[in-house]
């Protein structure tokens, strides 16, 4: 009853927010993709939903290609894509033509040559050029009903889920679950005292059956054992008695769990197979950092207790969580299996991060996470709250008790800083190339001094990022505004020019000594056709070179290239910054 309670009030919500005018499925489209992907509702709405804003101001979920969400995580190299019903049951041939759907559209490139409107059209023309960029990425389908999988429904599920490992259908149970897990993550967390028991060597003499590796560089513990898998699982069943759930035990891991990945699906195998007792030899071990480590000396009692507090699994996850799922599933074949711990003990949180860092080197780390708590994301979080827009910052914040505040919008904090970079560092396509390169250099200011973008983003109440922000917002509010209002016929360059709009915005306003944050609409409408105007130029006149060459045009391309900034700055006569160009020469 509760989880239906609180659901409709989201929905609720949302509808109002965005003037759905009662229509509940837009709603739960919205709320849906929210909590799966830890997204405030104005992100989804504006960058994820497939929905497309009619003439009269309504709302057209049509020719969507049987999507209702898309979304591109550039840091695990994940797509997730959605399709959701508000409705109480599963329909078995519903989710067969998700599939079916999204074969069409992502593997096959719409064979079938389905209409498709502008929002899906953009977004595809965006995933199709990935692989081309000689990267691969994981695909994720999420079929969400309002409803619980029970009886022929859950078997359904199961069925559907069996037969493809890239599908998670979710019922209205789970979304309640996730939300839950949302709010609980910005919680603190309750203290957790865990003691490992590390395995004795089987080689070593009797009278020395050594289980540790322990030594100490300045003020890092550092120890190596083996430990029992079903231990590692007592930990987690530890953590979520204490807390609730795990999140805190992954709190500074680089990503989520993938599910059924292909890795997953191998580290499964092994240790469900004749193999099991080998899985240390074929697993690089879990890394953990604790708050406090307490090392015995010898044995105790013929055993190696290792005594720690607020442990946090910093590389390894996924690793834990399919020997997890394994044991809840069918914890005997868990006897015989071992996995290798290293485990840290510092104070040092900047030592703890780079330990973090270095021990994921498989891939690119989420500085969304670390940058959140930086001084000057706490300032803007003030300033952006005092003016009624919530600025996310962290995990769980969509769905933290300030939504249910005044709050007229919200804002993500790495969709500012990447416009920031767009607009006042002066590079729209990096900004929309690698979001993660952007938030990397930023975070790195942060720290070095003799960064020069340090006295912005060093914590300083007094830096100019501030009153920036503020404008950096106002322009990119309108942008997207104007973006989810243009009509089917609109030149399709609108929906792949965010940064370079943003970006001629700012360098037409610089160029009138005026500030986005105090103009009013008419006037930020002038500046908005006359960028929109020139954009439209230089993206005409580099295709007709490049079929001049018999070569193929992509706006997503082009936008990711600096001749686009090049261009639009020779048509509209604008100098680069001396600050920035000085800076990086």
């Amino acid at each position: 009853m509760n989880q239906t309670v609180f659901i409709n009030s989201y929905l609720e919500k949302i509808d109002q927010r965005f003037g759905f005018n009662g229509n509940r499925g837009h709603a739960f489209e919205i709320f849906a993709v929210a909590a799966v992907l830890d997204k405030s509702f104005d992100e989804v709405y504006n960058d994820i939903s497939t929905l497309v804003k009619t003439a009269n101001g309504g709302h057209d979920g049509g020719n969507d290609g049987g999507m209702d969400g898309i979304y591109f995580d550039e840091t695990t190299a994940t797509l997730a894509v959605f399709q959701t019903k508000n409705s109480e049951h599963l329909g078995d041939n519903e989710v067969t033509k998700f599939v079916s759907d999204y074969q069409n559209l992502f593997e096959r490139m719409n064979t079938a040559q389905l209409p498709l409107n502008k929002n899906v059209t953009a977004k595809l023309q965006t995933i199709w050029d990935i692989p081309r960029q000689g990267i691969t990425y994981t695909p994720k389908l999420f079929f969400v009903f309002n409803g619980k999988k029970e009886g022929q429904d859950k078997d359904i599920a199961d069925r559907h889920m069996r037969q493809h490992s890239m599908l998670e259908i979710l019922d209205a149970p789970d979304l309640f679950s996730k939300i839950k897990s949302l709010q609980a993550a910005q919680r603190k967390r309750k203290t957790v005292s865990f003691t490992f028991m590390a395995e004795k060597s089987n080689i070593a003499s009797s009278n020395d059956p050594q289980a540790l590796i322990t030594y100490a560089k300045g003020n890092v513990r550092s120890v190596g054992f083996r430990l029992k898998a079903k231990e590692l699982c007592r930990l987690i069943e530890e953590e979520k008695q204490i807390n609730g759930n795990e999140d805190h035990l992954f709190s500074q891991n680089i990503r989520g769990f993938l599910g059924a990945v292909r890795t997953n699906q191998q580290i499964k195998n092994t240790l469900t197979g004749q193999d099991s007792a080998y899985f240390p030899f074929m697993n690089n071990g879990i890394t953990m950092i604790a708050e406090t480590l307490k090392l015995p000396n010898a044995m105790q009692a013929g055993t190696y207790p290792i005594q720690t507090v607020n442990p946090v699994i910093v590389n390894g996850l996924q690793s834990t969580q399919v020997i997890y799922d394994v044991y809840k599933a069918n914890p005997e074949k868990l006897d015989d299996v071992d996995v290798m711990i290293r485990l840290y003990d510092t104070q040092d949180g900047e030592l703890a991060e780079k330990i973090t860092t270095a021990t994921n080197t498989q891939t690119s780390i989420n500085v969304r996470d670390k940058i959140s708590n930086r001084d000057f994301n706490q300032h803007l979080k003030v300033l952006f709250e005092n003016k009624g827009i919530g600025y996310i910052t962290k995990r769980g914040d969509s769905f933290e008790n300030k939504l249910s505040r005044e709050l007229s919008h919200t804002v993500s904090s790495e969709t500012l800083l990447k416009f920031w970079y767009a607009t006042y560092y002066e590079r729209p396509e990096t900004a929309k190339a690698s979001k993660t390169q952007v938030l990397q250099q930023l975070y790195d200011a942060t720290s070095e001094t003799s960064d020069p973008l340090h006295g912005y983003f060093g914590g300083d109440i007094n830096s100019p990022l501030y009153v920036q922000m503020l404008n950096v917002y106002a322009i990119h509010n309108f942008v997207v505004t104007k973006r989810n209002e243009s009509l089917e016929d609109a030149p399709d360059l609108i929906q792949h020019a965010d940064e370079i709009l943003c970006y001629g915005i700012h360098k037409y306003l610089v160029s009138t000594n005026q500030e986005a944050s105090s103009l009013d609409a008419a006037t930020m409408d002038v500046a908005y056709s006359s960028v929109f105007g020139n954009v439209m130029r230089v993206t005409q006149e580099y295709q007709a070179q490049l079929l001049a060459h018999g070569r193929t045009y992509s706006h997503n391309n082009y936008f990711k290239s600096a001749q686009s900034r090049f261009d639009l700055n020779r048509l509209a006569s604008w100098l680069e910054s001396d600050e920035w160009h000085s800076a990086r020469n």
